[in-house]
């Protein structure tokens, strides 16, 4: 299956407040969610009878295209999700739902199903339309049938040999961040943005960290040594680099939590023994990847942690987050550190990598940058705080004092109007509480009066209402969206 569900997750706006940071939520337009004097909604159409359903609910034997995924995700959910109270104290994911959503080129829903530990079945009309859904390939926090739950976008057309695991997967990772991590603490420092251009050096010494958590797990009869050396990195990054250790850190903690989650969800309820236990584990230990940002890191190096905690009989999830360690720390807390040189094979292809990345960063900021000089460029500016769904990004580059997302994707309800952004590079900026997306217009586009257009490959807008302004010599069209 294609990489549909972004991994720079989707955040509410009260938790995006909080942290500080420049991960936005987007409100799909999909089948908007319909006011209370407004008429139902039969997948994006105004329905002439609502007491008639040309949709009603059928049985996980239908012929649609979502259905045998659908089954398969709910065989994943029945065998593993009544037993991840095992994978961490609190978890009840017998009392989640997950619901999946197919839509069709125009985003119009062509069907939606349920399924939890109990019950998988298709949804009639009248019971998902007026849910507020995600895009496709997008996930959103819900309620539903009084359940807390997660809300899946996708497309049956683009599905392919293993959408199931993809599927199962993500909706356990996303519900740890929805419900499980109220006491994570964030600072004001808080950020994902990997600053631009790439310094190699912080990137080589959480690498060697990470390898010598795997050469720990891998050797248990050599792990005092490993761990020693991986506390060498871990002291030298924080002393070398503590602005940046202070920004990832609170991802470190979210993320890694959420991965030992997801990863474990796949095994948790099959009573493995020790041995057969660590073989399970071994294709989601990525020994080989190369990370170009810190938050890339976050996900894997507290993963090993805790499977490293596990395995020395550690009781060190409860209170976790009240702790505000992360869990490399808490592993490495009483390691006296060794030093040793980096592998320079390891080290090499880091820097290529990197390399590589920057040209690469340098091509998605060519907008911004040009921009920055040239204030004939005007800047459209997206009031995006009410917006509550996700988005999908590539990534977040701090460049020039400002936080930018790569390959942003996301589609906006302005009035009855959508604005498209798709895989372009926007500014993010907080002012006091509300959240703006800022994005220059080096395209063709057109203003008549206070109506913009724009037909680019990045940016469309078909009649957008704008409010023009004036800053320091450059044009703002300001627009607020409404969902």
């Amino acid at each position: 299956m294609k990489r549909n569900f972004s991994r720079i997750t989707m955040m509410s706006l009260s938790l995006l407040l909080a942290v500080g940071i420049v991960l936005s939520a987007c409100t799909a337009p999909v089948s908007k969610a319909v006011d209370e004097d407004a008429k139902p909604v039969t997948d994006g159409k105004i329905d002439k009878d609502p007491e008639e359903d040309p949709s009603p609910a059928g049985n996980p034997n239908t012929d649609s295209a979502l259905a045998g995924a659908i089954a398969g995700v709910h065989q994943l959910v029945k065998k593993h999700w009544p037993h991840m109270d095992k994978v961490w104290p609190g978890y009840d994911y017998k009392n989640h739902n997950m619901i999946i959503v197919d839509f069709d080129e125009m985003m119009e829903v062509r069907e939606a199903w349920v399924l939890n530990v109990d019950t998988m079945r298709k949804l009639t009309v009248q019971e998902y339309q007026n849910l507020q859904l995600p895009q496709v390939g997008g996930y959103a926090e819900l309620k539903f049938e009084g359940k807390s739950s997660i809300a899946m976008g996708v497309d049956s057309n683009d599905l392919e040999s293993g959408s199931e695991a993809e599927i199962y997967t993500v909706a356990t990772h996303e519900l740890v961040h929805f419900y499980y991590q109220g006491e994570a603490k964030f600072g004001i420092e808080t950020s994902r943005a990997q600053s631009y251009p790439i310094d190699p050096a912080p990137r080589l010494y959480r690498q060697m960290l990470f390898q010598r958590l795997i050469d720990a797990y891998d050797h248990p009869d050599q792990e005092a040594e490993y761990l020693a050396k991986a506390k060498y990195w871990l002291e030298k990054y924080k002393s070398e680099f503590a602005e940046e250790y202070q920004a990832i850190r609170s991802t470190d903690i979210i993320e890694s939590t959420a991965r030992y989650s997801e990863n474990l969800a796949n095994v948790i309820g099959d009573d493995l023994d020790e041995k057969a236990f660590v073989e399970a584990m071994q294709p989601m230990i990525l020994r080989d990847s190369i990370f170009e940002s810190a938050d890339g890191e976050s996900y894997e190096i507290g993963f090993l942690a805790g499977l490293i905690l596990d395995r020395q009989g550690v009781d060190w999830k409860k209170d976790f987050y009240k702790a505000d360690k992360g869990v490399e720390e808490l592993l490495l807390e009483k390691v006296e550190a060794q030093a040793e040189e980096p592998d320079e094979t390891f080290a090499s292809k880091l820097k290529a990598k990197i390399e590589q990345s920057n040209q690469e960063n340098e091509s998605h900021l060519a907008s911004i940058i040009k921009a920055k000089d040239d204030k004939s460029i005007a800047f459209l500016k997206l009031d995006v705080s009410e917006s509550m769904a996700s988005f999908g990004a590539t990534g977040a580059i701090f460049f020039d004092d400002k936080e930018v997302m790569t390959g942003y994707q996301c589609s906006y309800l302005v009035g009855d109007q959508r604005i498209d952004l798709n895989g372009i590079s926007v500014i993010q900026d907080m002012e006091g509480y509300n959240l703006y997306l800022i994005i220059p217009l080096d395209m063709e586009y057109s203003l008549e009066g206070n109506v913009l257009r724009v037909d680019s490959a990045q940016l469309k807008a078909d009649g957008i209402k704008v409010e023009q302004s004036q800053q320091d010599g450059r044009t703002i069209l300001l627009v607020k969206v409404t969902e």
